[in-house]
């Protein structure tokens, strides 16, 4: 289906959202004089608006990116983009991505006749627009975009809007990124032994396992172990992570 929305339609759309979100929240504390508790409250207060404001501005990205249909632009769209200084990505080639040029162009600001984008803070919600777009039309996403937020948890790349940008990265590596990653998990395989216990654990070799343990009197108490083999790669990942590079 074409979008033949103008550029016109494109800054409208556009304008709204920035009135309603690219202003960022301010608060004064009033009223404290050196109560520390009602401090605290005041800022657990502050940082839950702050986190609710930041869950709607990128459910209003979503729904932003769905009305100008950025996956499919108009020429309004892409001469919006131009507007700004920034070049149409061209959606013909697989795997193209039109995220990224999507938020710069929207969180760009002008000064004198010229558009920047500076607020290099925004760009991870590229990934969060892209994977709750692609969450809508999987049909995993059926609520509100802000109750799929608060409630996403991934056993391995985390939870609420860390745990979808990781998400969403490792959802559309580029070959060279799964390539330092398998790097890295093999080192993480090939990794020496920091300590060996002659103690069994009841598994067999080659198993996976995780341990929790405390220090006593300068030795480690183990206090729970865990087999973590249905999470093998993603526990090699994480010690390959920390072994440098020989």
């Amino acid at each position: 289906m074409s979008n033949e929305m103008d550029v016109v339609a494109v800054r409208a759309l556009v304008a709204t959202f920035e009135k309603d979100f690219n202003v960022p929240i301010k608060a004064a504390i009033e009223g404290i004089d050196g109560d520390i508790e009602k401090l605290n409250e005041q800022i657990a207060t502050l940082q839950a608006k702050s986190r609710d404001q930041t869950y709607n501005k990128v459910a209003a990205l979503v729904t932003l990116a769905q009305a100008l249909n950025i996956s499919n632009p108009s020429a309004g769209y892409n001469a919006f983009l131009a507007e700004r200084g920034i070049v149409a990505p061209d959606m013909t080639k697989a795997g193209a991505n039109p995220y990224p040029k999507f938020i710069k162009a929207v969180f760009s600001v002008q000064v004198g006749s010229v558009w920047s984008f500076t607020d290099r803070s925004v760009e991870k919600h590229a990934n969060h627009v892209r994977f709750l777009v692609n969450a809508m039309r999987a049909g995993t996403l059926t609520g509100s975009v802000q109750d799929f937020i608060r409630d996403f948890k991934h056993a391995t790349h985390g939870n609420m809007l860390d745990g979808i940008e990781a998400n969403d990265r490792f959802d559309n590596k580029t070959d060279a990124q799964e390539k330092r990653i398998e790097t890295v998990r093999e080192r993480g395989r090939n990794a020496d032994p920091v300590v060996t216990f002659d103690s069994p654990l009841g598994y067999e070799d080659g198993s996976v396992v995780s341990l929790w343990g405390r220090v006593v009197g300068g030795n480690l108490e183990i206090m729970f172990v865990e087999s973590a083999n249905d999470d093998k790669d993603s526990l090699y990942y994480k010690l390959g992570k920390t072994i440098k590079a020989a």
